[in-house]
């Protein structure tokens, strides 16, 4: 699919001119100009698909109102639809099998970790959904090998050394800007996967974030 490029204070009157090649598929992931994506779950249902995802990087990618607007419009065709802030949050959701299926398939949304401890250090690293900019695989090689007193600091500092796609302005909705709110999805994947370690003494030091 080819979407014409144009700026977001332009106003879009005919959708089908900035849009070519629309194949038949499953899966949209789409980020264009808030007029083309009022017209866009049509032109896809057309062709099939049954879920659109529409990630926001920073916080003018999709208002609120824009939000609840698309998932409305998908809902009445039949089609799952999902706003992930920033991409990485993407979840599985109980009434959205596309969804589901599509994280299963792809591997890539919040990540998901398998770790394995040993005496307080990491000793493996398994990664089962990675973030989709790829993240997740840069964090598992910083952490291997490091005490779980260390891990914190080291996934903030991988976390910022790596190309996040998430904007450093603020936003409203989150409080926070949406490179931070990656970085506590990446340390929420971790603590997860540390979970089955945790020793049960809140003063132990050896336990580290977890």
């Amino acid at each position: 699919m080819v979407i014409e490029p144009i700026g977001e204070d332009e106003f879009v009157d005919d959708v089908e001119n900035y849009i070519r090649d629309v194949p038949k598929g499953d899966v949209a992931v789409v980020q264009c100009h808030s007029d083309i994506l009022y017209e866009l779950p049509y032109l896809l249902n057309e062709k099939g698909y049954k879920l659109l995802i529409v990630p926001s990087e920073t916080p003018s990618d999709l208002s609120i109102n824009m939000r609840k607007k698309l998932s409305e419009i998908c809902s009445d065709l039949g089609m799952e639809f999902e706003n992930p802030k920033p991409f990485c949050g993407l979840k599985k959701r109980h009434n959205k099998p596309v969804l589901n299926e599509f994280i299963d398939y792809f591997r890539i949304g919040h990540p998901v970790m398998d770790i394995e401890v040993d005496n307080h250090k990491i000793k493996d690293v398994k990664v089962i959904v990675s973030a989709p900019c790829g993240e997740t695989y840069y964090i598992g090689k910083r952490i291997k090998g490091k005490l779980l007193s260390e891990i914190k600091e080291e996934v903030a500092n991988a976390h910022h050394n790596y190309p996040c796609l998430g904007s450093m302005e603020y936003d409203k909705e989150l409080e926070d800007t949406i490179l931070h709110e990656g970085g506590h999805i990446a340390i929420d994947g971790i603590k997860k996967a540390l979970s089955k370690y945790k020793c049960g003494n809140k003063f132990c030091g050896k336990c580290g974030m977890i």
